[in-house]
């Protein structure tokens, strides 16, 4: 009957995880973000390549065809963010791996969900949670995010406040468009009953590509502005979209 906080949990959850005593190898990814991201840059803009070279037949084709180079100019920032911050910044004790969620969105965790199941974790940074967290929330509970704001991360930060590494890393993350990806990643590999889904996905992403930037932009500008300094550095480009 104890009252439940998401973000104070997944805090002590994260707490906990740090203290995991034995090395991670098939489930690590903490310090490999540059190169997965790379890789998956590297696949997609091959992929596109290939289609360009074609006529499009399918509707899907053509908003990917169109839309590629914009995301392709995100995930380039997002890398580069990532390359200052490991550069520019200085890992803190609570910067160290911990458990984390193979893929954190708002409903992982629930009251009424009690159970964690092992096989959906990693071992990364915890920003990786708190990032996949955020975006779920801006794409599939607008409503909640416009009404609640930053809560979710100020209530993980009554349990562990968070470096200016952590909330550098956490951008980073959400910068690189991984909704994108796996949204055409998804489209090119399903069934054709499955396709649908994938269609209204991308039609969605590219309907709230400005308030997916100008997301970012308040963002960094709550991070920076709790803080008192400027922990997150901006992206000047971000920002031109309107939330609705």
């Amino acid at each position: 009957n104890r009252s439940f906080s998401v973000g104070a949990e997944l805090a002590e959850f994260h707490r906990k995880g740090r203290g995991f005593p034995y090395e991670v190898k098939d489930a690590g990814r903490i310090g490999q973000w540059k190169d997965l991201w790379g890789k998956r840059i590297d696949q997609l803009e091959a992929f596109w390549q290939q289609k360009i070279q074609m006529p499009p037949h399918e509707p899907f084709d053509k908003k990917m065809i169109e839309s590629f180079p914009y995301y392709l100019g995100l995930s380039e920032n997002a890398v580069q963010y990532l390359v200052d911050t490991e550069l520019d910044d200085k890992p803190q004790v609570t910067d160290s791996g911990t458990i984390c969620h193979q893929r954190m969105e708002r409903n992982t965790w629930s009251p009424e969900s009690l159970i964690r199941i092992p096989a959906d974790w990693v071992f990364d940074h915890a920003a990786r949670d708190l990032a996949e967290y955020m975006r779920h929330t801006f794409l599939y509970h607008r409503e909640d995010l416009l009404n609640q704001g930053f809560h979710f991360l100020q209530e993980y930060e009554q349990i562990t406040p968070l470096s200016s590494f952590s909330k550098r890393l956490m951008y980073s993350r959400l910068l690189f468009p991984l909704h994108y990806f796996e949204t055409v990643e998804g489209y090119y590999i399903s069934s054709e009953t499955e396709k649908h889904y994938y269609e209204e996905n991308l039609d969605s992403i590219l309907a709230d590509s400005g308030r997916y930037e100008q997301f970012l932009n308040i963002g960094e500008e709550l991070m920076n502005m709790r803080s008192g300094e400027v922990f997150v550095p901006s992206v000047t480009w971000l920002g031109k979209g309107t939330v609705k």
